[in-house]
């Protein structure tokens, strides 16, 4: 089964981007996959060493210890390939164009369903 790293250091935002991840997958007829949460960069880098599978990591920017763009650029070194949802309230032209230079899909917060089907759809998934 495929699986989907959700990470934010919030548990609200981490329930609400699983609860529209789910809705986005039930709407479209098909099963959801299994869902890991992380609250920070270093629970993510743990997951990923004993996670194959991955259809998708999301990442807020500002979390404690890495912030998600510098645990994106880790990720895509270690694991190319692996979409990337960055997921946030940092809405600065300098974070969207430092995310989108690395090839990673922005998300403002707060999200609701219909601006995560957009991202989701352009992500292929």
């Amino acid at each position: 089964m495929s699986r989907i790293i959700i990470t934010d250091d919030s548990i609200t935002a981490r329930l609400t981007i699983q609860k529209l991840i789910q809705e986005y997958f039930a709407a479209a007829g098909r099963e959801a996959p299994e869902f890991l949460q992380a609250a920070s960069g270093e629970e993510v880098l743990g997951q990923l060493s004993g996670t194959t599978d991955l259809l998708l990591i999301t990442l807020d920017v500002n979390m404690p210890g890495k912030d998600g763009l510098t645990l994106a650029e880790e990720i895509q070194k270690s694991r190319p390939g692996i979409p990337i949802l960055v997921i946030s309230a940092n809405v600065q032209k300098s974070i969207q164009d430092r995310a989108g230079s690395m090839g990673l899909h922005f998300l403002e917060k707060p999200v609701n369903l219909e601006k995560m089907k957009a991202s989701l759809a352009k992500l292929g998934l």
